[in-house]
């Protein structure tokens, strides 16, 4: 019944949500009705009914758009440029935490702006860029309390040297390094000022403003900032054209009808590489220096050598302070790229294990993809990740021990049963999140898994009661004819008469289906009283049909 009306109303959708547009356009055509049948009239009619298409079409969008202009006009009323050249031998730019444009902020990375900042640290122009992150915006008090730093300085020769290849003595490259909390000669400050529009509400009649960035260029003259360039952005939305109009409303709730906008229009658009040229930088070689969003399609292929180089000088650097968000970035950047390598050799492992072993490492996205999906990396890392476990426990930080911790349980019994004993032993020193972690792999040891998981309640489940159920789930066939006498009495009548039946009845079930036990499951099912019985029986037929014995009913 439900298709059968589908297929009727279906093709009325379009028409009925535009009814309000269709009946603007055919009201423009009543000239034309009017002067049908009067020869003389017909067509003064045609011509005065296009009149009226055309302008009710066209005319909305065009007093819109010069609405935009004027108003673009007033926010940018304030801004002045340099009138001279002005330039310094560093540079701080210093943004908001929540700025909107996804451009980097740092060299190396595929858009104009890293290209604006790498050209500038190369050609010997600045001595070094400080990008800086201040999260409670940026007025003139707290200028000096930006809270993230990240310090970038050029070198050449021997400092740029990768090991393995020669070195070059006029290479020259750029280096991370601690911050040393120089004042800079030039701050660059980026403001997003969101809606704060300062108009009446009126003001935006015909338009819809989205957004209005500003920046500011300081220049350090005797001790003190002075400003000396200022360039405000409005990002605003004018009426689509042609003139549409859209029902209105959240869900399924109406408002009403209004006109379809068109995407947001940047006017007096930042352009970093225009602006930075006109206080006398040369940025020759750089495409219009417009910003340009990273893609995922730029996140692809391999880790350069530049990336592995700059990722060394990262590890390289002394100090115990944990590393911080440019550089935790940078290093996830190689990793994220290293997860496409086809061939792990031996060197590719050791730098590997060279950052997951670093102590001040905090993020290491993508690890546990490469560390789950080749072989060949997991049974050489697979000692370093269990000692960065020991060292740091499993606390969803994301770093290497909390991605490979997690990534065990998809390992196989062959790769964690060398390290059987190690295992038992974190999960006895180490309870909360680790021990919970560990007991997803105690069935895929080598070990009969029943002792070491103990007793399972639930009538009244711990902390680690979905852990030793999905242990039992997880572990080797082998253990299957133990494993379903533990499973089985789990699920009393007092279970089965609830309203629904709980995760952790649910993890019994699948367990019970893994083991080869099916049969009882569907037993228990038909039993019960859970409104849910049906789709757990779907999901469990669903996962024997397309995966047989899989871990994946474990999932």
């Amino acid at each position: 019944m439900l298709a059968w009306s589908i297929f009727i109303v279906g093709p009325l959708i379009v028409p009925l949500l535009y009814s309000a547009t269709i009946f603007v356009y055919l009201a423009c055509l009543a000239p034309l009705v009017v002067c049908w049948n009067k020869e003389r009239l017909l067509w003064p009619g045609v011509l005065f009914s296009l009149v009226l298409c055309t302008a009710v079409a066209f005319l909305p969008s065009w007093l819109s758009e010069k609405r935009a202009a004027w108003m673009t006009e007033r926010i940018t009323v304030n801004d002045f440029r340099a009138t001279a050249p002005v330039t310094g031998r560093s540079l701080e730019i210093i943004r908001e935490s929540d700025y909107t444009p996804q451009v980097a902020w740092r060299p190396f990375a595929k858009d104009s702006w890293g290209e604006v900042w790498e050209t500038l640290l190369i050609s010997g122009q600045v001595d070094w860029i400080r990008f800086s992150t201040h999260q409670d915006g940026l007025t003139p008090s707290k200028i000096g309390e930006v809270q993230k730093t990240s310090y970038f300085e050029p070198v050449k020769g021997y400092h740029c040297q990768i090991p393995g290849l020669p070195v070059q003595a006029e290479q020259h490259c750029i280096r991370l390094v601690k911050d040393p909390h120089l004042v800079a000669d030039i701050q660059i400050l980026f403001h997003d000022m969101k809606r704060t529009f300062p108009f009446e509400p009126d003001a935006f009649w015909l338009i819809k403003p989205v957004r209005w960035r500003m920046v500011s260029i300081q220049n350090r003259q005797d001790n003190a900032y002075q400003e000396v360039f200022r360039q405000s952005e409005s990002t605003i939305q004018t009426i689509f054209r042609p003139l549409v109009f859209q029902p209105e409303g959240s869900g399924t709730s109406s408002a009403g009808t209004t006109v379809m906008w068109s995407i947001g229009k940047h006017y007096n658009a930042i352009n970093l590489g225009a602006i930075l040229k006109d206080l006398g930088y040369d940025l020759s070689g750089i495409e219009k220096g417009k910003t340009k969003r990273q893609t995922s399609e730029d996140l692809k292929g391999p880790p350069t050598e530049e990336q592995r180089q700059l990722v060394l000088w990262i590890l390289e650097q002394p100090g115990h302070e944990p590393f911080n968000q440019e550089q935790s970035r940078v290093i996830s950047d190689w990793i994220a790229r290293a997860s496409g390598y086809e061939e792990w050799t031996p060197e590719r492992i050791a730098f590997l294990r060279k950052i997951i072993r670093d102590p001040r490492l905090t993020f290491a996205s993508n690890f546990d993809t490469i560390f789950r999906r080749h072989k060949e990396v997991t049974k050489a890392l697979l000692p370093d990740v269990l000692d960065t476990i020991e060292a740091k426990g499993i606390d969803r930080q994301q770093n290497a021990a909390y991605k490979g911790g997690f990534a065990l349980k998809y390992l196989n019994a062959d790769l964690l049963a060398p390290h059987a004993n190690r295992i038992l032993q974190l999960m006895q020193s180490r309870p909360g999140e680790t021990r919970e972690q560990l007991l997803y792999v105690v069935g895929k040891i080598g070990i009969n898994p029943i002792p070491i998981l103990g007793s399972i309640n639930l009538q009244n489940p711990g902390q680690y009661t979905a852990a030793q159920i999905k242990g039992l789930c997880r572990a080797e066939l082998r253990w299957s004819e133990d494993i379903l006498s533990v499973l089985r009495p789990l699920i009393t009548s007092n279970e089965l008469h609830k309203e629904r039946a709980s995760p952790y009845e649910q993890y019994v079930l699948r367990a019970l289906a893994r083991h080869g036990d099916s049969m009882y499951a569907k037993k228990l099912l038909d039993q019960a009283h859970w409104s849910n019985s049906g789709s757990i029986q779907r999901q469990i037929s669903s996962n024997l049909n397309r995966y047989r014995n899989s871990e994946i009913h474990c999932a």
